[in-house]
């Protein structure tokens, strides 16, 4: 596991049992990382590492970790199994908080999860066609009592009219890399929410916005 308080923020580490994803989002972060350091010879064959299950368990102190960064657990490409393993290890380790983030939550109705476990999804924004749908799902996942956010990272338009009384906590986070679009203020700030946590890209271009304490656990 890596420490991510700096690039990441709302968690402690990053934990990648998976790497490796076939969303072909044209501004992945993941994506530019890998075809730099070549942690796998192709982004678009997703790589399992067993040896990564033990990780979590080496932290004793109660930590936030940010599952697969490095891929989207939940596509439909990821064999059951491998999310079965990943979430096993998460109920084994009751004293951390395991947040998912995916771009395809209709999959997380087809399995069952510790309390231990915050489930998030990613919009760009409201007027992406999937978007309404997916926050139809995620309201599915807190009729049953689940914990759940959603990232508006990279924040690519207006957020205008996107219902968020489904989600415990608002992340929001903009374009990085060559060429990435900088953001518009009038995009969020109609945004209203009681647990907003704007990342560090989008503080650096309106420093003024300001961080409340966020609580996760």
């Amino acid at each position: 596991m890596n420490p991510c308080k700096k690039s990441i923020g709302w968690a402690d580490f990053t934990w990648n049992p998976c790497v490796g994803c076939k969303g072909n989002c044209y501004y992945c972060a993941a994506k530019r990382m890998n075809d730099r350091f070549k942690w796998i010879p192709l982004w678009t064959s997703p790589v399992f590492y067993h040896d990564r299950l033990q990780e979590p368990f080496k932290k004793k102190k109660p930590v936030k970790i940010f599952v697969c960064f490095m891929s989207d657990l939940f596509g439909e490409w990821i064999c059951r199994d491998w999310i079965v393993q990943v979430l096993q290890v998460c109920e084994l380790n009751p004293h951390h908080t395991f947040m998912f983030l995916t771009k395809n939550p209709s999959r997380y109705l087809k399995f069952d999860y510790p309390a231990n476990v915050m489930l998030g999804v990613t919009i760009t924004n409201s007027y992406h066609s999937a978007a309404n749908q997916r926050v139809i799902i995620m309201k599915k996942l807190q009729m049953r009592n689940l914990r759940t956010f959603v990232s508006l990272e990279p924040i690519l338009g207006h957020c205008e009219g996107l219902s968020l009384d489904a989600f415990d906590l608002v992340i929001i986070g903009a374009q990085t890399g060559p060429k990435a679009m900088i953001p518009a203020r009038e995009w969020f700030d109609n945004i209203r929410h009681l647990n907003i946590f704007y990342k560090n890209n989008i503080l650096k271009y309106f420093p003024d916005l300001k961080n409340k304490k966020h609580e996760l656990q």
